[in-house]
């Protein structure tokens, strides 16, 4: 995966915007403005981190191979391949149960859904691990999150 640069939307902008006039005076091609506008729209747009949305957002899930009290232990691992950081990450908890407690600051229930890591935020290409234990996995999925772009 290439990495992430951070471009500036507005100094891309005024590049592009002095292209086009550039390009206007020195081109028979009428097409060319228009395809370096839509150019300036996408790049803008990607800048801004309107590629990313909670589905970009992943969760898998493991057994971490050890037992307590021969009861199997599983990790859970959110990642984020977006280049914005993801904060108030909610997943669905229902019937979530663990033979040992997990600390509320690592995932708090609250009715049907849990709130990782109290709404902080999950960053770019980073990972968020957390382990519970019990029988059989959780059925644990991604309800939602707060996107939040530099």
């Amino acid at each position: 995966m290439p990495p992430y640069i951070h471009l500036s939307s507005h100094g891309l902008t005024s590049y592009l915007i002095s292209f086009l006039k550039f390009s206007d005076k020195n081109s028979k091609d009428p097409t060319m403005a228009c395809k370096l506008l839509c150019l300036l729209i996408l790049v803008t747009f990607v800048s801004q981190g309107y590629g990313c949305d909670r589905s970009n957002l992943t969760l898998k899930q493991s057994k971490t191979g050890n037992l307590y009290k021969d009861v199997t232990e599983w990790e859970v691992r959110v990642t984020n391949p977006c280049p914005c950081d993801f904060k108030n990450v909610k997943l669905t908890c229902t019937g979530f149960k663990s033979v040992l407690p997990i600390d509320k600051s690592v995932l708090s229930k609250s009715g049907k859904d849990c709130l990782l890591i109290n709404g902080q935020s999950v960053g770019y290409k980073s990972d968020y691990v957390f382990r519970y234990v019990w029988a059989t996995s959780f059925n644990f999925k991604i309800l939602d999150a707060t996107i939040a772009c530099p």
